[in-house]
């Protein structure tokens, strides 16, 4: 057997020995069904009232349920100590290409796999800069982008008097309120931003993907050693029974 098909039957061999402990326990503390009694009535006169004995069986003894309940704790531990014994033994190298990792437990590849998802989360959230904006790399910081500068021109509403007629010795000049807008001052504005570029981000999630696949194959690899036979449960038990 494989160690990845011997690690199908854990969950199974641990809930099958635990329920088993548990209903071991529970007889234990209501231990009426280990006592047995047989009561006969004599009547002392030949004549008297017979009446019926009382029987109660015992269900079985003590040492019958230990030794029943030995036989799937033994099961349980034999099946984790050989699960234990291949894991010493199940390695594989991280290969992308080439080698980048050699020997790397099984434990530790199925840790990683679960880890470089929870990389890849936080990865897949990183922020990207708007496409919309024309950005520039920062020459004195590559991991900044700057956009700029951008001007933009500040109005303001002036009001002035405008000559409509002039004057002469006999009437006055005349004057008409005419509302300009006329700039007043530039705005010079410059956007920096430390966000990736979507291009890079792309690229770490892709990257991110083949590890992923990576350290999987080599969990598989790797558990796939053979299963060598452990028999210590027996050994336990006969220490506690000799």
């Amino acid at each position: 057997m494989k160690l990845y098909q011997h690690l199908g039957l854990e969950t199974e061999k641990k809930n099958g020995a635990a329920k088993i402990m548990s209903e071991t326990l529970t007889k234990f503390k209501g231990q009426d069904q280990f006592y047995g009694r047989f009561k006969k009535y004599t009547p002392d006169d030949a004549n008297g009232e017979p009446l019926p004995d009382e029987r109660k069986e015992m269900v079985g003894t003590v040492n019958e349920r230990l030794a029943w309940t030995a036989k799937f704790v033994t099961e349980m531990i034999d099946h984790m100590a050989a699960k234990d014994k291949a894991n010493q033994k199940a390695v594989s190298d991280l290969k992308i290409g080439e080698t980048i990792i050699k020997d790397l437990p099984a434990t530790l590849l199925l840790a990683m796999e679960k880890k470089m998802r929870e990389i890849r989360s936080y990865y897949d959230a990183a922020p990207t800069l708007d496409m919309s904006i024309q950005w520039a790399n920062d020459p004195l910081n590559k991991d900044k982008f700057i956009n700029g500068p951008i001007y933009q021109y500040r109005t303001a509403k002036v009001t002035t008097g405008v000559e409509i007629s002039k004057g002469n010795e006999k009437f006055a000049p005349v004057f008409e309120k005419v509302e300009q807008t006329v700039k007043v001052g530039t705005y010079e504005t410059k956007n920096t931003s430390g966000a990736l570029h979507p291009e890079q981000k792309a690229k770490y999630l892709a990257k991110i993907d083949q590890l992923i696949l990576t350290v999987k194959a080599a969990r598989m690899a790797a558990n796939s050693v053979e299963i060598e036979k452990v028999e210590i449960g027996k050994v336990i038990f006969d220490f506690i029974h000799q």
